[in-house]
């Protein structure tokens, strides 16, 4: 049963489209005899399609069919009483038909345009009347097909620019390119297609200065690179550290559990001397602070309190690539790291069911070492003439000696600074 109603269905397609074949194959046969102005094998063609098809027919062939049936009655609009009459439409008609047949309004159309003209030199006005009839038949035949097709471009360009792809919407439309004569509604097609290709020839030309601007090969010609920026510091979590405190004279000192990683935000200022396309040599400075905080942990130890850092180190960079545009580059230095704490207080809960407090005093402390660092970044340069650049880098440091009591070996931070150069 399955395959009866399947094959039942690929012969039902087959045949409408077979159909719809032959209808446009009829067409076609009466724009020929059309466009050859036999009007008398026209109507003979006509009635016998309207016989053999009168079962099929849908409204769009009522429609075709009525557009021939007028074309064949043009006659009809002629008053045999009144020749004069047809002699002033057709010489009012004469400035049109030239106009058309010099532009394209369909190959079919500007050659009946030119016959017409060719009969209405002649005086012959029936003869010419009906060229102008078969010539406005064909001119609006092209305006339809132009309407039909510039929707069908107006799509498919629109779906290419909403994809990015710029080149293939301007190339589609210059392939075509149509003549809107003076016909309203072909004018505006043509005017957005006109407008969609100004705007992807504007989007691609961004996108190829943008190529050019960071894939050009211009060497800055400035050697002294300075800037200043923030930094947004990374610092690790310290778990299990003792500190020195006192009360009174007497010192002791508390075990801490642990401080979780934290944040903060520091400033820098870095300036660079290039010695060569490639490298360069200069250094850095860095202050910013780390916070160190805690609730009462299983020691019952409250604290709070920074410690303020200042780093200063010599650098030699590398610049992977030395022109102008994106630049990245890999840096390495020595220096020291230099930290400073107030003092604070420390409280120490007696036992976690007493809400009794013992607050001891953390003095101050100076902590020096030397440091080490290796960076990776990469500088903004828009061309060889700026005065300024952007610098964003990710720094790692190692501390040459760690401080049992307070500090990691290790920490990084990310930088974003704006230069200047000279």
């Amino acid at each position: 049963m399955k395959k009866l109603i399947l094959t039942t269905l690929i012969i039902l397609i087959f045949s409408l489209s077979l159909a719809a074949s032959q209808f446009e194959s009829n067409y076609n046969q009466f724009d020929n005899l059309l466009f050859t102005g036999d009007f008398d094998k026209l109507k003979i063609e006509l009635q016998n399609f309207q016989t053999s098809e009168s079962q099929n027919f849908t409204e769009y062939d009522t429609i075709i069919v009525e557009k021939y049936e007028r074309l064949l009655a043009f006659k009809a609009l002629i008053d045999p009483n009144d020749p004069k009459m047809l002699q002033n439409f057709i010489t009012g008609k004469k400035a049109e038909a030239n106009s058309f047949a010099k532009t394209f309004a369909g190959e079919r159309a500007s050659e009946c345009y030119r016959k017409f003209l060719t009969y209405a030199d002649e005086q012959d006005y029936i003869e010419a009347c009906k060229y102008y009839f078969i010539a406005d038949y064909f001119r609006n035949q092209n305006i339809e097909s132009q309407l039909a097709q510039s929707k069908i471009i107006y799509k498919k360009a629109q779906a290419l620019y909403n994809e990015e792809s710029y080149p293939e919407v301007i190339s589609l439309i210059e392939e075509n390119s149509f003549d809107a004569g003076n016909n309203i509604t072909l004018i505006q097609n043509q005017d957005s297609l006109n407008t969609l290709k100004e705007n992807a020839t504007s989007q691609q030309k961004r996108i190829d200065d943008q190529e050019f601007l960071w894939k050009r090969k211009e060497k800055i010609e400035k050697k002294l690179f300075v800037s200043l920026g923030l930094k947004s510091v990374s610092q690790p979590a310290h778990d299990n550290f003792r500190l020195d405190v006192s009360r009174e004279g007497f010192t002791t000192f508390v075990n801490v559990e642990s401080v979780p990683k934290d944040k903060t935000a520091g400033l820098s200022g870095e300036i660079l001397s290039h010695v060569s396309d490639h490298f360069a040599l200069g250094g850095e400075i860095v202050y910013t602070k780390f916070k160190y905080k805690n609730v009462f942990d299983k020691n019952l130890i409250f604290f709070d309190f920074d410690y303020s850092t200042f780093t200063a180190h010599l650098k030699t960079v590398y610049f992977v690539k030395s022109f102008v545009g994106i630049r990245p580059y890999i840096g390495a230095g020595i220096g020291f790291f230099h930290a400073k704490r107030e003092n604070t207080d420390v409280k120490v809960l007696l036992n976690a069911n007493n809400v009794t407090t013992i607050t001891f005093l953390l003095p101050s402390r100076t902590i020096t070492t030397t440091q080490s660092l290796i960076e990776f970044g990469f500088q903004v340069v828009y061309n060889r003439d700026s005065k300024f650049y952007l610098n964003f880098k990710t720094s790692f440091y190692n501390n040459f000696d760690s401080d049992e009591e307070i500090f990691n070996k290790y920490y990084s931070l990310i930088s974003a600074n704006i230069g200047f150069m000279y």
